[in-house]
């Protein structure tokens, strides 16, 4: 069975209503919908908060960056705009934050540090770190820039000088972006 979270949550509602355990709720639903479709840790969280009064399946708005991207929105703006610039900033999960330019639009100094500010603000709620690599594009080396990142307390990764080659983290964002697309 692909895995539905929503279907999960609901069979485990169901489980809790008709008076069974988090264990004969496990196995009930794994040998219906196939082996490992619910763990008993899962299953476990939820019969607390359905023991505390708390039934609902559905997930609540969360503060921070969206776990999806409307993809359709952002491929039609690229191709009814194909003369403006796409600005990206990326992790390891996908696409944190991007922005398109007007044709003509130059990424400068200040633009750049206005775009990281809107990034720390997406990423106010991490717990871990943020060590940030970037190429060595003049609005990505300016003081200005530096300063900035040094004030968000990120950790700079340095990005090998005159590299003919593509930067190490494009190899994931490329792989990332044609799956994506």
């Amino acid at each position: 069975m692909e895995k539905n979270l929503g279907d999960i949550r609901k069979l485990l509602k169901y489980e809790f209503e008709l008076g069974h355990n988090a264990k004969q709720a496990v196995t009930n639903i794994n040998r219906a919908k196939g082996a490992e479709t619910v763990a008993y840790t899962t299953a476990k969280r939820w019969f607390s908060k359905f023991r505390s009064g708390n039934l609902e399946t559905d997930d609540k708005m969360r503060f921070g960056r969206p776990r999806e991207v409307d993809r359709d929105a952002v491929v039609n703006t690229v191709e009814d705009h194909s003369s403006m610039t796409t600005h990206m900033l990326w992790d390891r999960r996908g696409i944190i934050h991007w922005e398109l330019l007007e044709k003509g639009e130059t990424i400068n100094a200040n633009l750049y540090c206005e775009q990281l500010e809107r990034v720390r603000q997406k990423l106010r709620n991490r717990r871990v770190p943020v060590i940030f690599l970037q190429d060595n594009a003049r609005p990505h080396v300016a003081h200005q820039t530096l300063q900035k990142i040094r004030d968000m307390n990120w950790e700079r990764l340095e990005h090998p000088l005159y590299s003919s080659d593509l930067s190490p983290s494009d190899y994931y964002l490329f792989r990332s972006m044609e799956h994506w697309l």
